[in-house]
């Protein structure tokens, strides 16, 4: 027996079946089924008086088929909640609610021509009995795919969108006149209340389908017209939104925060314009290693206790300086920075309580110190990019003709620290505190491509980091790795001993006198601000070189080709020995042409021209310029070159070392390229050595007796000498 219907009233019954009638019902059922569900499940049958009923009802599946029950009997509303039966009751026949239930083909909606998808549907279900279409409801004006279109777009918008698409359609529809503007009445009234009317594509539409068309319910549009008739057409905010909390910080305790922290920042920080290691932006200000957030935040706390005002909590204040002073960081340790600018700082320090006069003067000379680290950077970013526009798009590097291109290259050259190999990252402790074989890095960059050469200079092949091995590097890059420029601008560190030396210049002005350029101009950035392109590329080596197992110098020219595209590697020579870059003897060849140039270590900038063998010179970038003769009586000629300085190689001693000590920790494929053994005698070691090398203790030896006593001054003579 069915349950008795208590709820659904018939109305919303048949409403319910006539969506359904829209959603292309007749794919699942016909008319004529849908009718015996409404018969079987919203209509109550009779109860009666009769115990045969219940039992015929009860019994088993095959005493089913004998049931006598009417399928078509007349059915009647449940009354037995009520306590009585009455068998004369009628029932209501909800058929005559379902509104052309028997014609449901008629009020399917059509699907979508352009949707292939068959159970694509209409999503506008919504239908009205309004006449504003001459007599017909006003949603028969506009086809069901356009309405389910609309309703499509505008449930795709935001929640502000939506808000300013409705606002602008009641802004055409409002009457907001003082006066009624009745047509039908000679004489108009004063406007009680606020009348509006709703439009879609220059027709009138009800109330009904204007907010199906939207997807909003009656209180969003109630809402949204008392939003209009106070803010016009304006996106609305939550009355909560701009609310802040009572415990939030007032403006001048913000204020208060961030003005503490500047403060500290101009008394303790170092400011380092163009350069700064460390960090991608170059305005930033350092603070030093131990002046954490927390530190600064202690001094803020007894400030404001001093001063009685509000305090902010550690988390408010590190959020604060974050938002507001992202460029004020505290240092890492072991950075590499300017000694000038840091004695700058101390001075400015310790100032305080100086006269006017002295502590100006710190000021001054601090900052037309940052004033010329700004230009010399300034100088060599307006060089790099002149360069990289002046290149044009097929050059490529490579052995190209001497002055072959009519343009200006720019290169920069430095030293990186030395690798060693094998290396593991999974690092052995016994390693630790041995000693690898060696290869230096030398890299010459060209920023104009970005490409940048690395050679690699293994111990076997390495005659030092002298004038000598820099010039012959940078005379190779120029013969295999030019781009053939007439004009070339060069720039490197301040390091004397490798750089900033006569034999470099004596160099660049043998190039220019035997028409291997025409002009070169060769550029020092300031001690402590020489951070630039070579040491982003050394950086990039590095970081993959840490990570990678080494074994050779081929597994080194692998990290070094990996690591980015913008690094290439070039061995100087193998493991065995082999030169294949070789070292030049510059000094005493250069030497028998130029003098040297005098207080070299002064200047910054160094101009040479085709056929002059004179040197223009330059303190700083915006200094006036001076000149030096640099020609001997002799001129040298564009064919004769410098002896070569053949390397001496491994001596037998580091032969043998790399072989007993090196050799175990280095990969089986690699251990004769690397570690071969020796085809030389092993030398002899000293008692003292062979104690140390063979003592597993790690106890120190006990001290000579020579290194006894109270000094050098004891043991000289006959004793001494027999020693």
């Amino acid at each position: 027996m069915a349950a008795p219907m208590d709820g659904p009233k018939p109305n919303d019954i048949a409403r319910c079946l006539n969506a359904l009638a829209l959603m292309n019902m007749q794919d699942i059922a016909s008319a004529d089924t849908i009718s015996d569900l409404v018969n079987d499940y919203f209509i109550t049958r009779p109860i009666g008086n009769d115990e045969s009923d219940s039992d015929l009802c009860e019994s088993s599946d095959d005493d089913c088929d004998s049931c006598e029950c009417d399928p078509e009997l007349d059915l009647f509303l449940d009354e037995e909640a009520n306590g009585s039966v009455n068998d004369d009751s009628v029932g209501v026949d909800l058929t005559t609610c379902v509104e052309g239930l028997e014609h449901l083909a008629d009020f399917v909606m059509p699907r979508d021509p352009a949707g292939d998808d068959p159970e694509t549907v209409s999503v506008f279900l919504v239908t009205c009995s309004c006449k504003l279409n001459d007599g017909q409801p006003c949603h028969t004006r506009y086809p069901p795919e356009e309405l389910s279109d609309v309703r499509l777009q505008y449930g795709s918008m935001t929640h502000d969108e939506l808000d300013i698409a409705v606002l602008a359609k009641l802004s055409c529809g409002m009457h907001r006149t003082t006066m009624t503007t009745q047509s039908r009445r000679k004489s108009q009234t004063k406007r009680k209340i606020t009348r509006t009317d709703f439009y879609h594509h220059g027709f009138r539409i009800c109330r009904e389908v204007f907010k199906s068309l939207h997807g909003i319910s009656q209180n969003k549009l109630t809402a949204l017209i008392v939003h209009y008739k106070v803010a016009g057409v304006e996106a609305r905010v939550h009355h909560n939104k701009r609310k802040l909390p009572a415990n939030t910080l007032k403006f001048d305790d913000t204020r208060a925060v961030v003005n503490f922290v500047i403060n500290y920042a101009e008394a303790n920080a170092i400011l380092l314009p163009g350069r700064t290691p460390g960090h991608w932006k170059s305005d930033v200000k350092l603070l030093p290693t131990n002046c954490t957030k927390k530190t600064v935040y202690v001094q803020y706390c007894s400030s404001v206790d001093a001063a009685g005002t509000r305090k902010a909590s550690l988390r408010t204040f590190r959020r604060l300086w974050h938002q507001f002073l992202p460029y004020v960081v505290t240092m890492r340790p072991a950075t590499d920075l300017c000694w000038y600018c840091q004695k700058g700082v101390m001075k400015l320090a310790r100032s305080a309580n100086l006269p006017e006069a002295e502590k100006s003067a710190a000021v001054r000379d601090y900052e037309d110190h940052l004033r010329r680290a700004t230009m010399e950077r300034s100088c060599y970013n307006q060089v790099c990019k002149a360069a990289k526009d002046d290149l044009p798009p097929d050059v490529t590097l490579g052995r190209h003709a001497a002055c072959s291109f009519t343009g200006k290259a720019h290169y920069s050259f430095d030293f990186a620290q030395q690798i060693h190999y094998p290396s593991d990252p999974l690092q052995p402790g016994p390693i630790y505190f041995k000693c690898p074989r060696k290869c230096g890095l030398f890299g010459v960059a060209c920023e104009g491509f970005p490409k940048q050469v690395n050679f690699l200079l293994d111990e076997s092949v390495h005659t030092g980091k002298g004038a000598n091995t820099v010039v012959s590097m940078l005379h190779y890059f120029f013969d295999h790795y030019g781009v053939g420029e007439c004009g070339v601008h060069l720039h490197a560190d301040n390091c004397s001993g490798q750089n900033k030396n006569s034999c470099m210049m004596q160099y660049l002005m043998w190039r220019v006198l035997t028409g291997r350029h025409k002009n070169i101009t060769l550029s020092f950035l300031l001690t402590g601000h020489t951070k630039f392109s070579c040491d982003w590329c050394f950086g990039l080596v590095k970081r993959l070189y840490r990570k990678t197992k080494v074994d050779c110098l081929q597994d080194i020219v692998t990290v070094v080709e990996q690591s980015s595209d913008v690094n290439v590697a070039q061995l100087c020579g193998t493991e065995s020995g082999d030169v294949i870059v070789p070292t030049f003897d510059w000094t005493t060849f250069l030497g028998t042409f130029f003098r040297k140039v005098a207080n070299i270590k002064k200047f910054h900038h160094f101009h040479f021209a085709e056929g002059s063998t004179t040197v223009r010179l330059q303190e700083f970038v915006d200094s006036p310029f001076l000149e030096q003769s640099l020609a001997r009586r002799k001129t040298p000629d564009d064919v004769t070159m410098p002896p070569v300085i053949h390397p001496k190689g491994l001596d037998a001693k580091r032969q043998w070392y790399l072989y007993d000590e090196i050799r175990p920790f280095t990969a089986y494929r690699c251990q004769d390229v690397s570690t071969p053994r020796p085809a030389v005698v092993k030398p002899k070691q000293k008692p003292r050595e062979a104690e140390m090398s063979d003592s597993d203790d790690d106890v120190p030896p006990p001290p000579s007796k020579s290194a006894r006593g109270r000094g050098r001054g004891r043991g000289r003579g006959r004793r001494g000498k027999e020693e």
